[in-house]
């Protein structure tokens, strides 16, 4: 009988020492969510003038040189989400992302032949006063209904160094 309580009283002992909290919550969400939708309107581009039209979210402020933001692609502070470049029609979009503090949301069109340089902004995410909306993403933030709207007649503010 000794030695099937010491026998319990060891296998209690390994399986509390052993345990993974198998049973506790999980932790908390870190990723945060952005979404909205794009609108075009007015009288859009010819296809071949709108090579590349992107969504981009973009950690440094503005102002911006083009190539900056090319480069940013490359090393991951500015975020693309590909739109068709020809067919303008309104889209969803939405980014999971990591805490961190964005200063630029906006609709970026590529629309001549040099890559670094023919750039132009065609819609933004923005503050009631016209300034561009900053995200200062903490784990689990979730900004919905982050609307854009595109008019290519009517460009918006540009963001880029002159």
């Amino acid at each position: 009988m000794r030695q099937v309580l010491l026998f319990l009283l060891f296998c209690s002992a390994a399986v509390s020492l052993c345990c993974d909290r198998g049973l506790a919550p999980p932790p908390p969400d870190t990723k945060s969510m952005i979404s909205g939708k794009v609108y075009f309107s007015g009288r859009f581009p010819p296809c071949d003038s709108s090579r590349i039209l992107a969504i981009v979210l973009v950690e440094a402020p503005p102002p911006y040189t083009p190539i900056q933001l090319v480069q940013g692609i490359g090393n991951a502070t500015v975020i693309p989400f590909i739109l068709d470049s020809c067919a303008f029609r309104d889209t969803t979009f939405s980014f999971t992302l990591s805490p961190k503090i964005y200063r630029y949301l906006g609709v970026a069109q590529h629309y001549g032949s040099d890559i670094a340089k023919d750039w132009r902004v065609v819609g933004f995410v923005h503050t009631p006063d016209d300034s561009a909306r900053v995200f200062d993403l903490k784990g689990g933030d979730v900004y919905t209904h982050m609307d854009m709207y595109v008019r290519f007649d009517s460009l918006v503010r540009q963001p880029f160094i002159p």
